[in-house]
């Protein structure tokens, strides 16, 4: 497994970059949406703290500093969860209205569950 990130850590980083530039446009759109329940609330707030994570990551592979071993296992354990839980909501509702949305979500939430055990194995760039 190692190896496969070895050999794929660019692709990771910049796909980081895209999730948490894609993430802020989300989080905001639905923010000013208003009216919001309180678990939508809390789970908002939930993947704002995951974009922070993600963003101090990044910030800290592209300024090649050391990775703080903490912020990379909370962010790898969110990850996995998201990718569990888009899985899980898909297998439920989304796949039954739109074949092709239910595809698009399983592809991403397995690059959610792969870029959680990325950031777990706590790759640094001198491995690459």
């Amino acid at each position: 497994m190692r190896s496969f990130f070895n050999t794929t850590y660019y692709f990771w980083v910049v796909w980081r970059a895209v999730l948490i530039v894609l993430g802020m446009i989300s989080l905001i759109s639905i923010i000013s949406i208003g009216d919001l329940t309180s678990l939508e609330k809390l789970v908002n707030f939930s993947f704002f703290i995951y974009l922070i994570l993600l963003t101090i990551i990044f910030v800290k592979e592209v300024r090649k500093a050391e990775q703080n071993r903490v912020i990379k296992i909370i962010a790898g354990i969110y990850s996995i969860l998201a990718g569990i839980g888009i899985i899980t909501a898909l297998s439920y509702v989304g796949s039954n209205k739109s074949p092709a949305m239910g595809f698009v979500g399983m592809i991403f939430s397995i690059w959610l569950l792969l870029l959680g055990v990325f950031d777990l194995l706590i790759m640094r760039k001198e491995e690459a």
